[in-house]
């Protein structure tokens, strides 16, 4: 990564591994997974005529995190 240090104002260079990643964006999926499942299990009754081939679809940044759709499918049961 590479930035601006906002204290000294001066460049700065820095690596991050995966995990470091992982872990600072685990609260926000949560709080995706959480506004998901409760989202369909609030309108879950009024899905149930649709074929069982139909899913979610993600859009916006979030939906380019790799296996995002995994992580919502098995969070929620629903297909994405």
């Amino acid at each position: 990564m590479k930035g601006r240090n906002l204290s000294e104002g001066v460049p700065r260079s820095f690596t991050l591994n995966s995990n470091e990643i992982l872990e600072a964006l685990q609260e926000p999926l949560q709080g995706i997974v959480g506004a998901v499942s409760k989202r369909s299990n609030k309108h879950r009754p009024s899905w149930a005529p649709m074929s069982p081939s139909a899913a979610s679809w993600l859009t916006g940044g979030g939906a380019l995190l790799r296996d995002v759709d995994k992580l919502l499918m098995e969070e929620t049961g629903l297909p994405v």
